[in-house]
């Protein structure tokens, strides 16, 4: 017997000019936790030591308006939710950098 129902499956959000803004804000509360977390590993990425400083230009042209939505989900948005992601896993399994023994 087939289970299967007629729903979709849930479809990404969008990223919108509003999310991009709030993940700048996370990220600008959290720059210190990320710089300690990196190197950051994800399929396809390394984000090594350094990363940031590019990060901080996309940024800044972001909020001066000359970065387009497109490129803002690409060279912000993503990053961040990857940064976002690694250190909540990190946070869960007791592994983040702002409580590890240095």
């Amino acid at each position: 017997m087939n289970n299967l129902t007629n729903a979709e499956p849930p479809k990404p959000q969008t990223v919108t000019a509003e999310r991009i803004n709030q993940a700048i804000s996370w990220y600008e509360a959290n720059a210190e936790a990320i710089d300690a977390a990196l190197p950051i590993h994800t399929p396809g990425v390394l984000y090594n030591p350094g990363c940031l400083k590019l990060l901080d230009r996309f940024v800044l042209a972001w909020k001066a308006g000359e970065m387009p939505l497109n490129l803002a989900e690409c060279y912000i948005h993503r990053p961040l939710t990857i940064f976002y992601q690694e250190l909540k896993k990190r946070k869960e399994s007791g592994n983040h950098p702002c409580t590890s023994a240095k």
